[in-house]
C-alpha cells in the first residue's frame, strides 16, 4: 500500500511539474512576435568571388539568385542549412560592404505586423520584393535594418527550403 501512495505522488508530483514548465514555455513563447532569424544581408565588395567563396571554399550551395531585367545576377541566396540564408549583393557608392541587415521569417505577416504596431513600432505595408515574399522592413534603436519577410506559396525562399536535402 505504502508503495502505491508513493508511486501516485511521484506520478501526481511529475504531472504538476510538467504543467509548470509546459505553461511557463507557452508564456515565453508569447512574449516573442512570432519570427526567427532567416537571413543575413552582406553588401560584397566582389560578387561572384564571394558566391565561389561562400559555395566553394564553405562548401555552401546556391538557394536561388536574383536578376534584373537583362538577365545579369543582382543577388545571390546562399543557403546556409535548411532555413538560414546569407543575402549577397554587390556593394557601390550608396551601399558599403558590410552587413545591411538582419532577415527575419513569420508565417503570418499581418498578425506579426499588428503586434509591433500594439508595441509601439513604425511597420510599413508590406510589398512583394523580386523573390515572390511579402516583405517590410523595420529599425532598431541602432539603425539596424531589420527585414520581415512571408514565404508566401511560390516564393523563392519557400522554394528553396522545400527543395534543401
Amino acid at each position: 500500500m505504502r508503495r502505491w501512495i508513493r508511486v501516485v505522488g511521484i506520478f501526481a508530483a511529475g504531472l504538476i511539474l510538467g504543467m509548470v514548465t509546459i505553461k511557463s514555455i507557452d508564456a515565453q513563447q508569447e512574449k516573442g512576435i512570432g519570427v526567427r532569424v532567416n537571413h543575413v544581408g552582406i553588401y560584397v565588395k566582389n560578387l561572384q568571388e564571394s558566391v565561389d567563396y561562400y559555395e566553394k571554399t564553405l562548401g555552401m550551395r546556391e538557394g536561388f539568385t536574383m536578376k534584373d531585367k537583362s538577365g545579369n545576377p543582382t543577388t545571390y541566396y546562399i543557403q546556409v542549412d535548411k532555413n538560414t540564408f546569407l543575402e549577397l549583393s554587390q556593394s557601390n557608392a550608396e551601399r558599403p560592404v558590410g552587413i545591411n541587415h538582419v532577415g527575419f521569417q513569420t508565417d503570418n505577416m499581418n498578425a506579426t505586423a499588428a503586434e509591433l504596431k500594439k508595441r509601439g513600432v513604425m511597420v510599413p505595408e508590406p510589398t512583394s520584393v523580386g523573390s515572390g515574399a511579402p516583405h517590410t522592413s523595420i529599425n532598431d534603436p541602432n539603425g539596424v535594418r531589420l527585414e520581415l519577410l512571408e514565404f508566401a506559396e511560390g516564393s523563392m525562399q519557400r522554394k528553396a527550403i522545400e527543395a534543401y536535402r
